[in-house]
């Protein structure tokens, strides 16, 4: 029942880079990063949901990674 994390693919980072060009132009513009992180959890040999909130499973978690923590080049894990 372990949880993993990883960094996302290369397919899935152009993904993410062409939405924020297309539906964010001006975040793009000012050169905001995003970094993706795939969480898998693994149960009875079977993938299980990662991450919930309030008991419900989410299917992703998007947060602001603090300043403190980008100075240490920390990356926010789903909690």
């Amino acid at each position: 029942m372990a949880t993993t994390y990883e960094r996302a693919n290369k397919p899935i980072e152009a993904l993410v880079e062409k939405a924020l060009e297309q539906y964010h132009p001006d975040l793009h513009r000012e050169g905001v990063t995003v970094d993706c992180v795939i969480v898998r959890r693994v149960v009875d040999d079977e993938d299980a949901h990662a991450l919930k909130r309030a008991g419900y499973p989410l299917d992703a978690k998007i947060g602001v990674t603090s300043l403190a923590d980008r100075a240490r080049a920390v990356s926010p894990m789903p909690s």
